[in-house]
């Protein structure tokens, strides 16, 4: 009996710091102690979008906290290992977001719903991470070839950690405020303590090859469909052969790591 409620409370401790840091306010409770240990090993908290064709989004919010004390290091591995207390902290993650989602709803009169939250807790070195993920169905408006990702993040949206857009594959921006920070191939990135008041994303869906209009070639003759280009040719710098180098190159460093 005295286990249970032991563990009750770590794992009503560990959700409190999520929902503190979820929502705002006073985020920095789990924040600063990861900056103050942060050897390089752990990556810094992030809130995630991952947006989706239809408009359903995958929100991914990373958590770290300061492992260097033996009671916290004790208190995570408990919660990590007791199905009880991750159920309850899953719950409540999904409880939170959802509740958001309703509010939002009823703001922009477009149908939400959060759901399937999952949660992942790991350790490296003295930091512990957690993981919460859930789908948010109906984030993004659709309107034909457009997404516009605004609320919830648009009206006082503080997340305390960097924050990062995902398009779909192909998508382009057409307008964003407030600009991100760095916007590389459909991913966007805003640094903790960015004022995203206002916030708007626009984004186009990528043409239809089979409606698009051919450019003409240099004698104003369209171009033959048949012909073989650059990126189709065999050892080429095209794209299939950038993908072989990026994955020779990542089991490498790989290697590497292992020998270290």
């Amino acid at each position: 009996m005295g286990e249970t409620v032991r563990q009750s409370g770590i794992a009503l401790w560990f959700v409190a710091l999520l929902l503190v840091s979820a929502t705002g306010g006073a985020a920095a409770t789990a924040t600063t102690d990861t900056q103050q240990t942060h050897d390089g090993a752990a990556e810094p908290p992030a809130f995630v979008v991952d947006v989706q064709e239809n408009g359903s989004a995958t929100v991914t919010v990373s958590y770290t906290y300061n492992l260097s004390d033996d009671d916290r290091k004790a208190a995570f591995e408990e919660l990590r290992n007791s199905t009880e207390a991750r159920d309850d902290f899953r719950d409540r993650f999904e409880s939170r977001f959802r509740s958001v989602a309703n509010n939002t709803a009823n703001e922009t009169d477009r149908e939400m719903s959060v759901r399937d939250a999952t949660l992942e807790f790991r350790t490296e070195g003295d930091t512990g991470v957690v993981t919460a993920t859930a789908l948010w169905d109906g984030l993004a408006a659709v309107d034909g070839d457009q997404l516009t990702v605004t609320e919830p993040f648009a009206s006082g949206f503080t997340t305390e950690r960097t924050f990062h857009v995902v398009l779909p594959d192909d998508y382009t921006v057409s307008s964003v405020t407030p600009s991100a920070d760095q916007q590389t191939d459909g991913h966007l990135t805003w640094t903790d303590g960015t004022d995203l008041n206002g916030f708007e994303l626009v984004t186009t869906a990528p043409e239809d090859p089979e409606t698009a209009t051919p450019t003409p070639d240099a004698d104003g003759t369209e171009p033959d469909s048949d012909a073989t280009t650059t990126e189709d040719t065999p050892g080429s710098s095209g794209p299939g052969f950038g993908i072989v180098a990026v994955i020779a190159a990542l089991v490498g460093l790989l290697v590497l790591a292992r020998q270290d």
